[in-house]
């Protein structure tokens, strides 16, 4: 396990407390759950306070999140015992901003990360799509989307709160922002040894959900990025 950086711990506890107790589980976690095997055995990366995760259990999966923020993680472990579900959910506490995931390698039919890896420069980017990869099992296949450039109204946001440091890079209160192309993940994705991928663009509808964009906006454009092992 990876010595947790305090002050990215203190930030992202401070980001939690702004999330709605009532928030809802995503439209892409719906949508790519009806493809996940049954009674998969699924990673959610950065996946707080376990909205999608425990969809992704009362669906028949088990779920271990992993995520920087213990104050998100101990609300999880709350809902999960709330609906007789603890022992499909488990919780992992970690930092992997230094590109290491603490789990065995070919441990998981899904990797699942929604919005958790766009805060990474280009090298722990390739790092970490690479780890992913180690950590399916054969045959297993990962979900992964990031916030992306096309999104005018998200970037325009970003780049009032934020510096660009270097092309896709911004740096906000000490946090990396990254804003990859199609064409920058698929070089990522090459780079890290990756075959077996797909880049696309998609839209995630927010309206109803309990959720905020910064922009203000109801979509969000994203890239989504999928490979199996």
């Amino acid at each position: 396990m990876s010595q947790i950086n305090p002050d990215l711990k203190k930030y992202w506890n401070k980001s939690f407390q702004k999330v709605s107790e009532n928030k809802l589980p995503s439209d892409y976690a719906v949508k790519v759950e009806s493809e996940f095997t049954r009674t998969a055995k699924i990673c959610d990366l950065g996946g707080s306070s376990g909205v999608d995760a425990l969809y992704f259990v009362s669906k028949g999966h088990e779920v271990t999140i992993v995520d920087i923020s213990d104050a998100a993680l101990d609300r999880a472990k709350l809902r999960a015992v709330a609906v007789g579900k603890a022992d499909k959910l488990n919780t992992i506490l970690d930092d992997y901003s230094d590109a290491t995931i603490p789990i065995p390698d070919d441990t998981y039919d899904v990797v699942y990360a929604r919005l958790s890896l766009h805060y990474f420069n280009r090298d722990t980017t390739k790092k970490l799509l690479l780890e992913i990869n180690k950590k399916l099992k054969p045959q297993g296949k990962a979900y992964l989307t990031f916030k992306s450039p096309a999104d005018t109204a998200e970037l325009e946001h970003l780049k009032r709160t934020a510096k660009e440091v270097e092309p896709g890079i911004f740096e906000e209160e000490g946090i990396i922002k990254s804003r990859f192309t199609k064409d920058d993940l698929n070089q990522l994705l090459k780079e890290a040894g990756i075959s077996n991928f797909e880049v696309k663009e998609i839209t995630e509808d927010f309206v109803g959900k309990n959720d905020n964009i910064k922009s203000g906006n109801k979509q969000l454009l994203l890239n989504e990025v999928r490979f199996s092992r």
